[in-house]
């Protein structure tokens, strides 16, 4: 075989040299490469083989986000494509435009793209083109907010992808539900819909999408309240990250090792300088690597610990809080609490939404951060309750005050844009004995105390009776 007798193989063969060079990262070499075999096919550039090397232009250039340069090559394979003889190439083209539409953030040029290539492909019966057009087609609906459009398109790709048995694709329209559900505030939807992609993945052993799986699930759970389901799921998620890692750089240990044995038998003193350097840059990647594992290891164990909404701790702080308390070397004798539950809260998200509660709770939580001393504990209870604890303001005349300070600054209005609310806090006060059962005392005594509080009429505190104090 030579470029002269047989173009469109020897152009196949350099369209398979420039995939494996962008795969090794030279991106220059592989555009170069595809150039070079487009000018090699002449007068049968106008051919199957002139729209793949078109194609694949179009795809690299919207990859390296050069969107204007991947719209020319796409132009130039559907003025092609218009040859009757090449009727199931339009749909191929029109999904690479509306990915590069999507990707250039131009959703509704995706949609119109996409639609016309399931058009295409239905028409033609292009099976193998039909599930990257829905895949495409639901991502855009989902950006556009049509979720339940992009649900129903979705099921139909992953039917259509049966023929292709491309797990790939099945995966990401499985995400894209999961995403469209998060987006309508349904965790538990989304989080249904990313368990069946994950069981799909698995099934073949996909790992990047069995990671991708695990990382969303662990931020939905998070998301929903459920903790300790996030860090099981971000703990599978790190250590196959971790795996990768090491494996990709085993393998280029063993590439480097091959590289520098074969340098060793030319130049001696060329292979231990390049030996010396490429050691010295994999030291560095694996530092950084560590680094970066440390990083997440710190955020995980501070999302653990703290409130996904607003920043303050959650009952796993609160936990530890107490735990650190009872089994301290030198105890406190006493601990305070106001356990705070916000009136009219339920108001404010039934007359204005999920999302301005979520701005109303960030801001009462705001403002309690600044009325807690160092080495007290604010954490939120769940929902519209927080607890603060203290070892500090141990009497009910300190509690009671600090209880008044709160009322006041959460009666205060909240703006949110255009929107003004008002809501208050019912709040009970305990002061328990430091002993084995102090978390379960306090709760216990401070809850009575703030449902008191709610009975006498809201917004007012409500002290435990001392006789509630003992053991």
């Amino acid at each position: 075989m030579d470029q002269k007798t047989d173009p469109e193989g020897w152009v196949e063969m350099m369209t398979v040299k420039a995939v494996c060079s962008y795969s090794l990262g030279n991106h220059t070499q592989a555009d170069e490469t595809l150039n070079e075999a487009y000018n090699i096919l002449g007068p049968a550039s106008y051919s199957g083989a002139g729209i793949e090397v078109l194609s694949i232009l179009a795809i690299l250039a919207r990859y390296s986000e050069t969107y204007d340069k991947a719209y020319e090559y796409l132009d130039q394979a559907m003025r092609i494509a218009e040859d009757p003889r090449f009727h199931f190439e339009p749909a191929r083209i029109l999904q690479v435009k509306s990915r590069a539409d999507l990707d250039s953030g131009d959703i509704s040029a995706a949609l119109t793209s996409a639609q016309e290539c399931i058009i295409q492909c239905i028409e033609h019966r292009n099976r193998l083109v039909l599930p990257y057009a829905y895949e495409v087609f639901c991502a855009a609906l989902v950006a556009s907010g049509e979720f339940e459009e992009a649900r129903f398109n979705a099921e139909k790709g992953i039917a259509a992808a049966v023929f292709t048995e491309d797990t790939r694709v099945t995966c990401q329209l499985h995400y894209e539900i999961g995403k469209s559900y998060l987006k309508e505030h349904k965790p538990d939807l989304a989080i249904a819909a990313f368990n069946t992609g994950l069981s799909q993945a698995r099934a073949v052993d996909y790992l990047l999408w069995i990671r991708n799986f695990h990382l969303q699930l662990s931020r939905t759970y998070e998301l929903n309240g459920a903790y300790k389901e996030a860090l099981d799921h971000l703990k599978i998620y790190t250590d196959m990250q971790a795996e990768q890692f090491n494996r990709e750089a085993q393998r280029q240990s063993n590439e480097l090792r091959s590289q520098l044995e074969l340098q060793l038998a030319r130049r001696s003193a060329t292979y231990e300088r390049q030996l010396r350097d490429q050691s010295e840059t994999l030291n560095k990647e694996l530092v950084h690597a560590n680094s970066a594992l440390r990083d997440l290891n710190e955020q995980m164990q501070f999302n653990s610990l703290h409130d996904a909404l607003t920043g303050v701790g959650n009952r796993r702080m609160m936990q530890r809080f107490f735990r650190e308390t009872v089994y301290s070397d030198t105890p406190a004798t006493a601990v305070g609490a106001l356990l705070i539950d916000l009136d009219g809260f339920k108001k404010v998200n039934d007359d204005f939404g999920h999302d301005i509660g979520d701005e109303v709770i960030v801001a009462i939580s705001t403002r309690l951060q600044n009325l807690v001393r160092e080495g007290e504990l604010l954490a939120r209870m769940g929902g519209d309750e927080f607890l603060i604890a203290s070892l500090q303001r141990t009497t009910p005349s300190k509690l009671q005050e600090l209880a008044e300070t709160v009322i006041r600054d959460v009666n205060r209005p909240i703006r949110t844009g255009e929107i003004v609310v008002s809501v208050g806090a019912s709040i009970g006060i305990s002061v328990c004995p430091v002993a084995a059962d102090l978390e379960r005392k306090l709760l216990t005594t401070a809850d009575a105390a703030m449902y008191r509080a709610k009975h006498a009429g809201r917004n007012q505190t409500s002290i435990q009776p001392v006789s509630d104090f003992a053991p």
